[in-house]
């Protein structure tokens, strides 16, 4: 094996952080909308945008809203904008409906459906070596303690409760965090506030159309699409498996 890194072009996104990724938590925090007449309701297309020609003839224009939002839910995002091109009735397509489709088409994006996100990010900038180490630590802590404590007990109990108080180390603070992993963290979105002042059409068309935008998260949808992979292969093999146990079962009959 070469000593010597072998760079491919265009896969620089292979050595790009999956999970702290530079950029993303300011481009979400864009797509949230501030203006008050904003409603996820409304269509993120402008009404000059709108294509097709109102006709009489269109069949589409004589079914109810209810309708054409519920044949919206069984399409997929080209489907949706081509339907645009077909009819009037498709022309302002809800700013609402554009989140089912981030969350179809890009489920590993899951800071944006996730309220703990931020928690499981943390627990990514850690090392599992160094989480032994510092629970070694504290056990070796306590144990130390427990035989200070155990020696002023003889001499004054007071002084002892206040000695193991003024001196215990939570399990809850560890792992500890480091400077480098809070700047770390800074890079993770917060959780939303609201996904009703979300434009969940913008996020989708920068995050989705645009996958080369934030390598990194070019490089989560390739591992999670691998792990996705993998998972249904395991489930495979364990349905061959069961299915010739109970062969097995029935020719043991």
């Amino acid at each position: 094996m070469s000593p010597n890194w072998v760079h491919h072009q265009d896969a620089t996104y292979l050595a790009a952080n999956p999970i702290f990724i530079p950029g993303l938590a300011s481009f979400i925090v864009s797509c949230t909308e501030t203006d008050p007449s904003f409603s996820p309701y409304s269509s993120p297309f402008p009404a000059s945008h709108a294509h097709g020609r109102a006709n009489a003839t269109d069949p589409w224009l004589r079914m109810n809203a209810d309708v054409i939002l519920n044949i919206l839910l069984h399409l997929g995002s080209d489907d949706a904008l081509n339907l645009r091109l077909v009819s009037r009735t498709f022309a302002h397509i809800p700013v609402v409906h554009w989140r089912r489709l981030l969350a179809e088409e890009a489920p590993w994006l899951y800071e944006a459906f996730s309220p703990d996100a931020k928690l499981l990010n943390r627990w990514a900038g850690f090392v599992a070596t160094e989480v032994h180490e510092q629970r070694r630590q504290l056990l070796r802590h306590r144990a130390e303690l427990a035989a200070k404590v155990n020696v002023l007990q003889q001499e004054e109990h007071n002084i002892a409760l206040e000695y193991e108080n003024d001196h215990e180390i939570e399990s809850r603070d560890l792992p500890r965090m480091t400077p480098e992993r809070t700047r770390l963290l800074e890079l993770v979105p917060q959780p939303f506030q609201s996904s009703e002042r979300m434009n969940w059409f913008k996020l989708y068309t920068g995050i989705v159309l645009n996958t080369d935008r934030f390598n990194g998260l070019k490089n989560r949808k390739r591992i999670w699409e691998d792990a996705v992979n993998i998972l249904q292969r395991v489930e495979l093999l364990r349905a061959a498996r069961d299915r010739d146990e109970q062969g097995e079962d029935e020719m043991s009959y």
